[in-house]
């Protein structure tokens, strides 16, 4: 009797004992990430940075820009015209063009060009034509056409005839087909509609298998062996928790929130309070920091409430990270993701009616965002860049791509992404 009780009640116990610690830990997490957020903490480093912006501005070229609507809509256009230019005839993307010497490299990348077909699925969404909904079919097809049955049972996409699947390209995928869904001018027939749903829950699904005990999606799977790696990705935990806000906020994913929930605190000990304390040459910080603010901006505007100020904390907290201790303002190269991060913590600082961070965090966008419009070949500000101003053969195919840095002739497929997203993003939250 005695062991059978003994042997009812430990499993409860240890529930018990478990939530508790839990809750402790959690609750030491919110303190500590509050102070972190606060900007009196950043305030000895926020003098330096101010310093250097002020020196970087007397070495600036003389004529300003100004961004407006106007001349955002042209680089959106033109960053487009190179997207759907350098789609294969098999749907996927050229990787990389050297705008000087006219060479495409061989290298690629399978989660980049998942990249790629989300940019094609963004700007079909919110600036819709026939011809960037076609490329967007294409993309989406070149990769269902890649569906593989795996020792599970399950089936996933992989990238042409690659036998390990990287987490992040089925996330970003998921991402293209949920611009493709919910956009409102596509007036998508019942029969595609079906089809691409099913697709996205069938990946929703193969993400949920890769889920890990840390709060981490294993950050690839090998097809042949049937191994799922036991570690996870900064990146790939970021667009991974970004897909499942989504599918849960848009797309009645409700199973999704309970792995939302118990992720976010673990994913923001390891990559918010314990990668501030980093001094390795990578941080992992930054493969997380748009992605998880891109999530983070779905959590708050969705409403749900567990996690509402540690969220809204990390957000702040990896930004001014972003800003004062990863020096953006004043990096050389090109951090138009880093823009996708600001911007998202705008919104959630909007959320939260917290004004002086919004004025920070707009600033830094709009001075971010300067640097890089005239890294665009044939953009509005393309007379600001001495290089892309000094060619004089380049294919009219490459117009709208966008270069590395003012140092560069190359235009990656990922870079054009990021940067025609981050410009979609300022548009729509941060011009007046």
């Amino acid at each position: 009797m005695i062991t059978t009780m003994r042997n009812f009640l430990l499993p409860i116990l240890m529930v018990i004992l478990t939530a508790g610690l839990l809750t402790a830990q959690e609750s030491e997490l919110t303190k500590t990430l509050h102070a972190y957020a606060d900007l009196a903490f950043w305030q000895p480093i926020q003098k330096k940075t101010i310093q250097k912006k002020t020196i970087q501005k007397k070495s600036v070229q003389k004529k300003t820009i100004d961004i407006t609507n106007e001349n955002l809509i042209e680089a959106i256009e033109l960053a487009r015209t190179y997207i759907l230019n350098h789609q294969k005839t098999e749907g996927n993307f050229v990787y990389s063009v050297n705008l000087q010497t006219e060479s495409v490299k061989g290298t690629d990348n399978q989660v980049r060009q998942a990249g790629a077909l989300w940019s094609v699925s963004f700007i079909n969404r919110y600036r819709f034509n026939e011809q960037t909904f076609q490329a967007l079919i294409k993309g989406l097809d070149f990769f269902a056409n890649n569906i593989k049955e795996l020792p599970t049972g399950q089936k996933c996409i992989t990238y042409l005839d690659n036998q390990c699947i990287q987490t992040g390209t089925v996330a970003i995928y998921c991402l293209a087909l949920m611009d493709l869904l919910e956009g409102k001018d596509n007036n998508l027939a019942d029969n595609l509609r079906t089809k691409y749903r099913e697709l996205l829950e069938m990946h929703i699904d193969y993400l949920k298998a890769q889920e890990l005990e840390n709060g981490s999606w294993s950050k690839e799977y090998d097809i042949s062996t049937g191994i799922q790696n036991p570690e996870g990705s900064s990146y790939f935990d970021g667009e991974s928790l970004y897909a499942y806000c989504r599918a849960a906020r848009t797309f009645n994913r409700q199973d999704l929130l309970p792995r939302i929930q118990s992720a976010i605190p673990k994913l923001v000990s390891r990559y918010c309070v314990d990668a501030l304390n980093s001094k390795g040459p990578k941080n992992p910080a930054h493969g997380f920091y748009q992605w998880a603010c891109l999530a983070f901006a779905e959590y708050t505007e969705a409403g749900w409430p567990e996690h509402r100020a540690i969220v809204r904390d990390a957000a702040m907290t990896l930004s001014w990270w972003q800003i004062y201790k990863n020096n953006l303002p004043t990096r050389k190269g090109n951090t138009g993701y880093a823009i996708e991060g600001i911007v998202s913590a705008y919104r959630v600082a909007d959320a939260h009616q917290l004004q002086k961070e919004k004025e920070i965090l707009k600033e830094t966008a709009m001075s971010v965002l300067k640097r890089l419009m005239p890294l665009q070949y044939k953009g509005p500000f393309m007379s600001l860049n001495p290089k892309l101003s000094s060619l004089t053969s380049v294919p009219p195919l490459c117009e709208g791509g966008i270069t590395s840095g003012l140092d560069s002739y190359e235009v990656r497929i990922d870079t054009v992404q990021h940067q025609a997203h981050a410009m979609l993003l300022f548009q729509k939250y941060l011009l007046p």
